[in-house]
């Protein structure tokens, strides 16, 4: 399997976890073994990806533009920051649990407060993709489905984001994952209790757990019956490839994508690839209507 010449020799800066041609090849073979039984034959739970998928924008990234804002060579200190976090990850010195890890300690160290999480929500707002929120709101209503929020970043801003959407828009989330931040009585950051990332285990005393598992948790907890063939996971990158492996999931393409979302659009890492576009609505709600047809 040889990537085109165009991205050949970037992937492995831009890897976000193991071995992309492994987890690739692995996709590619668990979506032959189920695809007799697998499409959207019943639909309980959607889980979406937030950075990427509901914004195009990056909550890490803006967080740390907006905690230090200080130029250096035309860019802030915060895309400065960014920008070494994921040089370390691609390059192997950090995983994933580590970049979130000391992303957060970084905000720590300028007393990055909730108010401070309003400002980054304000930024973020203007790069909610409206049409994948009124796709989702309808299939609330057409599948009965539960709908989850799954991000890397703070559970504390997507919650936000949550009450944002449904004074907004009417539609909320029925649930939100996310890695777990602490605060003080000043409400600022102090520290981080669990972790949203992609292994289960523990970094630095710390839990960590996947999106997976953290979606059979918030089902365990609220009496919600889970099953990954009734799940379906709606995502932009292979960042979420792990959890792809074992649910059935809608790629969004943007017209201008990352080297990330092109490989996993060159690749067909997904079950169904849908363009960020103006029919981005329709052709969403067109898949559930096609599984609905088959029961």
């Amino acid at each position: 399997m040889e990537l085109p010449k165009m991205i050949r020799g970037k992937v492995k800066r831009a890897r976000v976890l193991g071995s992309f041609v492994r987890n690739s090849l692995i996709f590619k073979l668990k979506r032959q073994a189920l695809r007799p039984r697998y499409w959207f034959n019943r639909v309980s739970t959607i889980v979406v990806d937030m950075d990427g998928t509901l914004f195009d924008a990056d909550a890490g990234n803006i967080g740390l533009q907006v905690a230090y804002p200080q130029k250096a060579d035309g860019k802030t200190l915060g895309d400065i920051f960014y920008e070494e976090l994921l040089h370390n990850l691609s390059s192997g010195k950090m995983n994933v649990e580590e970049v979130i890890y000391y992303g957060n300690q970084l905000l720590q160290d300028r007393s990055f407060t909730r108010e401070d999480f309003e400002v980054v929500l304000k930024r973020m707002w203007p790069t909610l993709r409206k049409e994948l929120v009124k796709a989702l709101r309808q299939l609330k209503k057409q599948t009965h489905a539960k709908i989850i929020l799954a991000t890397l970043s703070s559970q504390e801003f997507a919650e936000m984001t949550n009450r944002e959407l449904k004074k907004e828009f009417g539609f909320s989330f029925d649930g939100v994952i996310g890695s777990n931040v602490t605060f003080n009585a000043q409400g600022e950051m102090t520290g981080i209790a669990r972790i949203l990332g992609f292994k289960n285990g523990r970094m630095k005393g710390i839990p960590t757990r996947t999106k997976l598992s953290a979606t059979k948790e918030w089902c365990k907890q609220h009496r919600h019956s889970f099953s990954m063939n009734q799940t379906v996971l709606i995502t932009d990158s292979y960042g979420d490839i792990e959890m792809a492996k074992h649910v059935k999931t809608i790629l969004l393409t943007p017209e201008n994508p990352t080297l990330a979302q092109h490989v996993s659009e060159r690749f067909k890492l997904a079950d169904r690839i849908v363009a960020i576009d103006e029919n981005l609505r329709d052709n969403i709600i067109a898949l559930f209507h096609q599984s609905h047809a088959r029961k």
